[in-house]
């Protein structure tokens, strides 16, 4: 059998392989096998097919960006994601569903590795065009509304993404039944919406509503649950009541490690969350153990210049203040100030956390110069100079 005959039996079942999506240890084993094979096989047919197998090998692309997204595999997913772009674009015009799709997903991946102002950008492109070609109530439209609204949480914008989650659940309400697993989705964004304006009441009523509509649909030991587990435990870590947050919290990093190993964000993330609270329980060791960690995972994922980074600097210089030794603290501190200055808004939460912290340790030493001159003297090449905590050992599990 000709090379070719093998690339048509493969691109014909390779759709049939390859993961509808990555949320357990088995489709991500079962999807990383095929990764290469599935590349190569999507890639020939966008030189060699014609326009229906073009067609087809954008939506593999599309697949395999999603795929990659799932496993934070970022560089891969947004590889594939443009090449799907690309290919819709040029068969099938700017103003398509299926253009505006790859234009969505882009748009949160640039989310996810902190660039946000890129993020909105695609997002607003792309509910122009499902606006035009679906109408508002689409399910396509309602996607992108809570992509939207996910870019500007993340960026810092408290006021704007309840306007896009709630048209989004207008919308979802309109087309599925209540117990959906996308309206789950929604109650848990408009919860993360509350957490971070402070409402922790209304936080937990919609996030309670997203637990028990996962729980239904996939299961408790799921990563879509995870992300509302973790949501729960933040909001009752705020809300000091630290042996429900641990709960919560330790959970979810239990599912993440399950289903995605350590080098994941949502790991990183987890472990960051679960040492905060360690740390407020008195816990200190324990909890430079798993800042270590999530600062390991993290750093292997995003690199170095995103705010989940700068969140695990900043809580490290934090444990080092309430050690009462300010030097050490300190190049964490500028390091979280300098990646944040970078990729947040002026007005987001842990920026502003962040700089009260070395404002008030710059008022205790006494420095000459004045504030603004003593922050850049010190976060110039801060980041690149900074050496790993001192506190090395990570834990396997969380106790």
């Amino acid at each position: 059998m000709s090379t070719v005959d093998w690339l048509t039996i493969l691109f014909d079942s390779m759709e049939d392989y390859l993961p509808s999506i990555c949320d357990n240890s088995n489709s991500v084993n079962q999807f990383i096998t095929i990764l290469d094979h599935a590349v190569s096989v999507a890639h020939h047919y966008s030189l060699k097919g014609n326009k229906e197998e073009v067609i087809k090998a954008s939506d593999m692309f599309e697949i395999i960006g999603e795929n990659c997204d799932d496993c934070a595999m970022y560089e891969h997913s947004l590889e594939n994601y443009n090449r799907s772009l690309q290919l819709r674009s040029q068969q099938l015009g700017r103003l398509n569903v299926k253009t505006a799709t790859a234009l969505d997903n882009i748009g949160l991946l640039y989310t996810k590795t902190a660039k946000y102002e890129n993020a909105i950008e695609y997002h607003n492109e792309a509910i122009d065009i499902f606006q035009k070609t679906q109408g508002i109530l689409d399910k396509d439209t309602a996607i992108a509304y809570n992509n939207l609204g996910l870019a500007l949480i993340k960026k810092g914008n408290y006021k704007e993404p309840l306007k896009w989650y709630r048209r989004c659940l207008y919308i979802e309400r309109k087309l599925y039944k209540h117990d959906n697993i996308d309206i789950a989705a929604d109650h848990n964004n408009i919860g993360e919406v509350y957490i971070k304006r402070g409402e922790y009441n209304r936080a937990l009523k919609h996030l309670y509503k997203a637990l028990l509509i996962k729980f239904r649909n996939v299961g408790l030991n799921n990563p879509n649950t995870a992300i509302t587990l973790m949501n729960l435990g933040s909001t009752y870590w705020r809300m000091k009541e630290l042996n429900k947050a641990k709960k919560y919290t330790g959970k979810s990093l239990r599912i993440y490690k399950s289903t995605y190993g350590n080098i994941h964000s949502s790991t990183s993330l987890a472990c960051n969350n679960y040492a905060s609270i360690l740390a407020d329980m008195g816990r200190k060791k324990e909890a430079k153990e798993y800042y270590a960690q999530s600062l390991e995972f993290g750093k292997q994922v995003h690199g170095l210049y995103h705010p989940e980074i700068a969140l695990t600097l900043l809580n490290i210089g934090k444990l080092y203040i309430e050690d009462n030794d300010i030097d050490s603290s300190l190049p964490y501190l500028f390091s979280a100030y300098k990646i944040y200055s970078l990729t947040v808004d002026k007005d987001h939460e842990d920026f502003l956390r962040t700089a009260n912290q070395l404002k008030i340790i710059y008022l205790k030493i006494n420095k000459k110069t004045n504030f603004q001159t003593w922050l850049k003297e010190n976060t110039n090449d801060m980041v690149e100079n900074l050496a790993q905590p001192c506190f090395k050992k990570s834990p396997d599990k969380e106790k």
